[in-house]
């Protein structure tokens, strides 16, 4: 049997859930297509395991090479500045039919940002690469590190990287 394809897939996530056999059609589609994201979406998917602690898996969609203004799944931005990237976090959910309608939360930082003794660090491509899924503080739940693809401070103009870890639990912010 050949699988249907369908052929506006941009801006869509194919989710397959494991079973007793893998279907040739995805089990959900996650669409996109009616938000602002651009043609990187996607670029990034990545399973994190539980981020939140329900027992459930959750899931990670990259946009890292789009800007937003910010919003309610976005966490604060000092300057207004903006985002220039984010990681869209989809809690699992153990209904046997889950539909990921809209991500729950953006991991991002703002593209300009204060550091400390003075000037900015200007960040460009969040969560494009560096993305690193673990335990890092010990409490038993999972945590996800990313990075900016650019980094610099507008001091020195040099790549000072800044690694994110976002600690999981039942209060997983962001």
């Amino acid at each position: 049997t050949v699988p249907v394809v369908e052929g506006d897939v941009g801006h869509k996530v194919f989710l397959y859930f494991g079973a007793s056999g893998l279907s040739t059609q995805p089990d959900v589609t996650v669409d996109y297509s009616d938000r602002a994201t651009g043609d990187h979406f996607g670029q990034v998917l990545r399973g994190v395991g539980d981020l939140n602690g329900d027992g459930t898996d959750d899931f990670l969609v990259g946009d890292t090479f789009s800007s937003y203004g910010g919003g309610s799944l976005f966490p604060p931005d000092p300057t207004g500045g903006g985002f220039f990237g984010a990681l869209f976090v989809h809690f699992g959910d153990a209904d046997a039919s889950p539909t990921f309608d809209a991500p729950d939360q953006a991991l991002a930082v703002p593209q300009v940002e204060p550091v400390s003794g003075g000037g900015v660090r200007v960040n460009v491509g969040f969560g494009f690469q560096g993305i690193a899924v673990g335990d890092f503080n010990g409490d038993d739940t999972t945590d996800v590190a990313a990075k900016p693809f650019q980094s610099s401070l507008s001091t020195t103009g040099n790549g000072a990287m800044a690694l994110r870890v976002f600690h999981g639990g039942s209060d997983f912010d962001g």
